[in-house]
C-alpha cells in the first residue's frame, strides 16, 4: 500500500473548531497538506476533511515500516487490571 501521504495518530485530538478533524490513537489519516514547517496539517479521515496538530501524528513516510505499529501500541491505555505472571511483571 502507498503510505507516502498517510500518517498515524499517536494522540487523540478533539476538534476545537468546525474545520478541525477528530483523531483517535491509531487512526490512519490521508494527508492532504503536510508541510514539515507547519504546526497544523490538513487531512482526510472517515470521509471528513479537516485540520489537526501536526505533532499529534507521525507520517509513515518519515519512519521505518515496523516503527508505526509499535509507536501506536506504546500510546495505548489499559482498560482492565493486569496481574503479572512472574516476578518481573507488576
Amino acid at each position: 500500500r502507498d503510505t507516502d501521504n498517510l500518517a498515524v495518530a499517536i494522540y487523540p485530538f478533539d476538534p476545537l473548531a468546525e474545520n478541525h478533524l477528530k483523531l483517535e490513537v491509531g487512526d490512519e489519516v490521508q494527508l492532504l497538506q503536510a508541510n514539515e514547517a507547519d504546526h497544523w496539517w490538513k487531512g482526510s479521515l472517515g470521509g471528513k476533511e479537516g485540520l489537526f496538530p501536526a505533532k499529534f501524528v507521525r507520517n509513515y513516510r518519515t519512519m521505518p515500516d515496523q516503527q508505526a505499529p509499535s509507536m501506536v501500541l506504546r500510546m495505548a491505555t489499559a482498560t482492565k487490571d493486569f496481574k503479572g505472571s512472574n516476578a518481573s511483571e507488576p
